[in-house]
């Protein structure tokens, strides 16, 4: 009861929960318990339970494949609580190598498993994962040598790790470049910690499996050290970089070990203390409590881009990734002076990170600051860029800056290598639109209509040329298309709300059809500004004061530092005082 109180209420696990990006922790975590529980009733010989662990075991895999680290958990538990006599070894009760049916079981596991590794061979035509542009930001290990910064930084890694369940911090999704910086040898004292505590959890087990009758705590600790030690190795960093050096998300699993130690220990005080009993409930009482408050709390951070980056750029503040995010919530939110600096945050954490460059001079740009913008353009377009996405940034920045001849330049040669990738084709027909070329850019977003039938993209750009040739008929037919992909398209939704509320500002529509866009658009887009100005006008148009106000606030509310909106609820309470 208390292992779950605790894992229930862990702040560590907010991301994991709060964030789609967690899902899959979610995912693997839940059906691999369930797998577990069918694991140890399949030990007493059900054969239905053993057929539903295998089938819970292949959607745990099917979900991440850190699920790997299920099969130690469920040795760890046959070895320390052997199902029955027959399969003990030594005294009754001692720890015990798996045999009989139980073995069977693991038979049957390992042919999933093998099954599973030809399945994803499959799917993705390898075993690894492919080295992406920008990994190394995520993950400094990513492209250096394996000694002796993989070993090292593993165990600083660990330290934190260690750290963020026992005392969890404000909550940071990106442990990134800097942040935890590489390690190369022994002299850190987190290093030094990290080996420490390797050491201490391999002699424990060492000692629970050396007394074969040793009591039911030390074999729980045993248990919990094996349950953190199977689920932290695959995202340890210790055979090959994981994704993010550091991830809140991948303690979801770990983090139970932290509750059932605790939870032991609880239970080992209190049957030593038996007149202490009352004092330890109130003192975990305050525990529980104080967890879930940190989790409420942590949560609310969340529920915006631009609150969720900017307290991770607080409490891991040399992430330059971090920094990277926060700045590209801020121009999102129409806010590029602040975004600037963000970014010139991130630039001075890693010179090298070419997007963050690229987004600088898009930024500069955005400020009128021309020179700038050129210099930060250059020096994206100077450095060793492979992937795409960062070549298509660095061709949009020179082109912002007004280095056309560059960014053409550039993007000659990107067509050369990926001529009808979708990224490609419309960043092509961005610079198209921006430089005049209508017709070309017109005929670029019909390209992507025919090789990418599902998405929207197509439909959506040519809707935005058409609008800003006067064509409206045409543009509502291709936001209609568009929207018809995707009812979730805010693009569309916002450009078929304008040229409604243009209709209504002219008399040939009414007010409603305004209203009705912009509110589905924010529904989606709760953060746009420009879209609670355009809802407060629609619903003074109608004769909606109060609620013209309301939107107003909310627009105001959402980016405090952006004047538009400040300016435009001074301008109606003047006119509604």
């Amino acid at each position: 009861m208390a292992t779950g109180l605790l894992f229930a209420l862990h702040p560590i696990h907010t991301e994991a929960v709060a964030w789609i990006s967690g899902r899959s922790e979610l995912l693997f975590a839940a059906t691999g318990a369930a797998a577990w529980l069918f694991h140890l009733r399949a030990r007493e010989g059900r054969r239905a339970d053993a057929i539903f662990a295998t089938a819970c075991l292949a959607l745990s895999l099917g979900s991440k494949e850190t699920a790997v680290a299920w099969l130690p958990i469920f040795f760890a538990a046959d070895f320390f609580f052997p199902s029955g006599p027959a399969e003990r070894g030594r005294e009754a009760g001692g720890p015990a190598i798996p045999r009989g049916r139980t073995l069977r079981l693991y038979a049957g596991y390992a042919l999933l498993v093998v099954a599973w590794i030809g399945a994803r061979y499959l799917v993705l035509g390898q075993l690894g994962r492919r080295p992406e542009e920008g990994a190394h930001f995520l993950n400094p290990l990513e492209g250096e040598p394996w000694w002796p910064a993989a070993p090292f930084t593993s165990l600083r890694a660990l330290a934190s790790a260690l750290r963020l369940l026992v005392q969890p911090a404000a909550g940071c999704i990106d442990y990134g470049f800097r942040q935890i910086p590489l390690a190369t040898n022994p002299a850190h004292f987190d290093v030094a910690f990290g080996v420490a505590a390797a050491a201490a959890a391999a002699l424990w087990i060492a000692r629970a499996a050396r007394r074969g009758g040793s009591g039911d705590g030390t074999r729980i600790v045993a248990l919990a050290v094996g349950i953190f030690a199977a689920s932290w190795f695959p995202v340890s960093n210790l055979l090959i970089p994981s994704v993010s050096i550091l991830a809140e998300r991948n303690l979801y699993l770990p983090s139970l070990a932290a509750c059932l130690l605790a939870a032991a220990l609880f239970d080992e005080v209190s049957a030593r203390l038996p007149r202490a009993r009352t004092a330890l409930l109130s003192i975990g009482v305050l525990i529980l409590a104080a967890g879930g408050a940190s989790t409420v709390a942590r949560s609310r951070v969340f529920l915006d881009a631009a609150t969720l980056f900017r307290n991770n750029t607080e409490v891991c503040a040399e992430s330059a990734r971090g920094h990277f995010l926060y700045g590209a919530a801020l121009m999102d939110r129409g806010l590029p002076g602040e975004a600037a600096a963000s970014y010139a945050r991130a630039v001075a954490i890693a010179p090298a990170y070419v997007d963050a460059r690229a987004d600088l001079a898009q930024a500069e740009s955005r400020l009128g600051r021309p020179d700038r913008a050129r210099e930060e353009a250059r020096a994206a377009a100077a450095l060793p860029v492979r992937s795409i996405e960062s070549r298509l940034a660095v061709a949009s920045a020179l082109a912002a800056a007004g280095l056309d001849a560059e960014s053409s330049r550039l993007m000659e040669a990107i067509r050369a290598q990926s001529p009808e990738d979708q990224r490609v084709l419309f960043i092509d027909a961005q610079l198209a639109r921006g430089a005049g070329r209508t017709a070309e850019a017109l005929a670029l977003f019909d390209r992507i209509r025919s090789l990418y039938p599902r998405s929207p993209v197509g439909a959506d750009g040519r809707g935005a040329v058409e609008l800003s040739l006067g064509d409206l008929p045409a543009a509502r037919d291709s936001f209609d298309a568009a929207l018809a992909l995707d009812p979730y398209d805010a693009n569309a939704l916002y450009n078929l709300g304008w040229m409604a509320l243009s209709a209504a500002r002219a008399g040939t529509e009414g007010w409603g059809e305004p209203i009705r866009w912009f509110r589905a658009y924010l529904r989606i887009e709760p953060e746009n500004a420009l879209g609670w100005m355009r809802l407060g006008e629609a619903f003074e148009g109608s004769g909606r004061i109060p609620e013209a106000g309301e939107a107003l606030r909310a627009g105001v509310a959402a980016v405090p530092g952006h004047p538009a909106p400040a300016k435009a609820l001074a301008e109606f309470l003047a006119r509604h005082p």
